[in-house]
């Protein structure tokens, strides 16, 4: 498995550090301690990963997530031009500044360290011979499960498609559409709440039944409808964000097959494919005209008529991705802004502050920054935050995971997969002060999926959990 490989990703720190030593010379000694102590603490963490990932999951998706932040540090390194464009003009000097790159890189080691360093020791603390919990499905009628949550979704997916269309919902790069009695948010977090796990719950049962007629089909409605969603929103990312967590279940349910990776990649290059044709229908749409064919005639008449080459495509496919995952490219203003710590008391506007203080957009604008994880912590409490910051969300999603695998789930890995997926938004964005909106959207996901297949349970089963009980 590809796990078995997991020491290799050591190397990034020293190829790193080698390509990137010439713009810290004035400070050598100091970014050579970061790049030893970073080192450490990631193969600390690594003895410890050599588990089923069933344990390890959540720990491994953070331990991505950071080196993706190393990876933007070092880009940035080698090719400060590669973040023109990213901000505003007046900030464009910190991604030349040796002293504002050395500044994010002690911050994000402080937190990478804090970060390994304790979840080394709550799976040290782990019993070796723990053994993997499984989906407490034994009496679930999965065929049952799958048509039901296919009419479901019949009903869904065509209902909050037309009103997301209708009412101008959460297109990127517009402005928030405001409509009566919340309507816009409770369709949006709606749909986001139960369509994707509800197709992930279709896809495990198909697995269930090893039937590969619903496996298709499903995995075709899944494509369907992330196409559809990047049409009604103009967002590049939401076939990634939907198979994000199909891939998380197949890893988790043990069922990523060679055929299954090769579509994964199909679908990412499908997805380069289309990166610019999107940009330009975002623009169009959000300027123009909000019908969906007006909008992409002209991004594909506007890609047409450049000078586009698939080498350029594809390298500025690969640098949005990339500085996408807020990292690196949030870190950096926060720390060169040097400002005095917000104080606890302002945890509840920090994403705001940041938005107008540090970035410099108005506060009416549209835009799609966000403090990052480790940014956030900055603001509120500088690099001591940081590190007590880490650590404390470390302990929750540890807490959190356990818990997950200590309930009688009917559908575990899909819960898991849900879950995964949570984390690794929250961790991505660091909008903790609205951290309630993606947390209630995931729970509200998890309970759907749960009723959904406690409706296939079969009646001796549940007779016999309800003896059991007494």
């Amino acid at each position: 498995m590809v796990f078995d490989s997991r020491w290799v990703l050591l190397v990034l720190f020293p190829v790193g550090y080698l390509m990137t030593a010439g713009r810290l010379t004035g400070s050598s000694s100091e970014y050579l301690a970061l790049t030893v102590a970073s080192f450490l603490g990631c193969g600390v963490l690594l003895s410890q990963l050599g588990r089923r990932l069933q344990l390890t999951l959540p720990f491994w998706a953070l331990l991505l997530l950071f080196l993706t932040h190393y990876g933007q540090l070092y880009w940035i390194g080698v090719d400060p031009a590669a973040l023109h464009g990213w901000w505003l003009p007046d900030l464009e000097w910190m991604s030349e500044a040796p002293e504002v790159l050395l500044g994010a890189f002690a911050t994000t080691t402080l937190g990478f360290t804090s970060f390994c360093l304790t979840a080394s020791l709550l799976l040290a603390s782990l019993d070796r011979n723990c053994r993997d919990a499984a989906d407490a499905d034994g009496g679930i009628n999965h065929q049952k499960v799958f048509r039901t949550t296919l009419l479901i979704l019949l009903v869904i997916v065509p209902a909050t498609s037309y009103a997301m269309y209708a009412g101008h919902i959460a297109v990127m790069g517009s402005e928030a559409t405001s409509l009566p009695f919340h309507l816009a948010g409770l369709v949006y977090y709606g749909r986001l709440a139960t369509i994707p796990g509800l197709i992930l719950v279709m896809l495990w049962c198909a697995d269930q039944l090893r039937s590969r007629p619903y496996l298709i089909a499903t995995f075709a409605g899944a494509c369907i409808y992330g196409v559809t969603d990047m049409m009604l929103r103009a967002s590049r990312g939401s076939l990634a964000a939907l198979f994000l967590p199909i891939g998380l279940l197949f890893v988790l349910t043990g069922r990523m097959t060679r055929r299954r990776v090769w579509s994964f990649i199909a679908i990412g290059g499908g997805i380069v494919a289309l990166w610019p044709v999107m940009t330009l229908y975002r623009l169009s749409r959000a300027a123009e005209d909000p019908s969906i064919a007006v909008s992409l005639r002209q991004g594909l008449d506007a890609f047409n008529s450049s000078d586009l080459t698939i080498s350029g495509v594809v390298l500025d496919a690969l640098r949005t991705v990339v500085f996408r995952i807020t990292g690196a490219v949030s870190l950096m203003p926060a720390v060169g802004a040097s400002l005095r710590p917000l104080g606890p008391l302002s945890a509840t506007s920090v994403t705001s502050f940041f938005t107008t203080e540090v970035m410099g957009y108005p506060a009416e604008a549209v835009h799609s920054s966000a403090p990052s994880l480790l940014g956030w912590f900055y603001l509120v409490g500088g690099n001591l935050l940081v590190i007590a910051g880490v650590f404390g969300l470390t302990v929750a999603v540890w807490m959190m995971w356990r818990q997950l695998r200590i309930l009688r789930l009917r559908c575990l890995h899909v819960d898991q997969a849900l879950v995964a997926t949570c984390i690794l938004s929250v961790s991505v964005d660091g909008v903790l002060d609205r951290l309630y909106l993606p947390t209630l959207s995931c729970v509200m996901s998890v309970i759907v999926c749960e009723l959904v297949t406690r409706l296939g349970e079969r009646r001796h089963h549940r007779a016999a959990d309800s003896a059991a009980l007494q």
